[in-house]
């Protein structure tokens, strides 16, 4: 397996563990991608157990970021995700409810179009 290919799967998987990824966070795993291709580079590692085992796993590398970062500073992130996530919730379903109004305005709308049409008859007289 690729060398590069071993560490970006690493970095996905340190990736995954963050409960927020922000700009920090960005910068944070791209510094760690290139430590992690560095190391990779010089110790030859050709399997992700490897680079586990001499750079740490997953769960201790995102440990040691979220134990530097203040707590005032990752509740406010944590707060701000969960914020968004409701707004577009929230979004979300005045999008389908403004969508089924709209739905069932134009079927009512079909139904007395439809009562109201006139039709002609052509009477023939012999």
């Amino acid at each position: 397996m690729d060398e590069k290919r071993i560490c970006e799967q690493y970095i996905k998987r340190v990736k995954i563990l963050f409960p927020y990824v922000g700009k920090t966070e960005k910068k944070y795993l791209d510094n760690l991608r290139l430590n992690a291709e560095d190391f990779c580079d010089n110790e030859n590692i050709i399997s992700l157990s490897e680079l586990e085992k001499g750079f740490g796993k997953p769960e201790d590398i995102v440990h040691e970021y979220i134990s530097s970062v203040e707590t005032d500073e990752l509740i406010k992130r944590l707060n701000t995700k969960k914020l968004i996530k409701c707004i577009i919730f929230c979004v979300l379903i005045l999008v389908v409810a403004v969508a089924t109004f709209f739905a069932i305005y134009t079927y009512k709308e079909y139904k007395i179009v439809e009562e109201s049409a006139i039709f002609f008859e052509d009477v023939t007289i012999e």
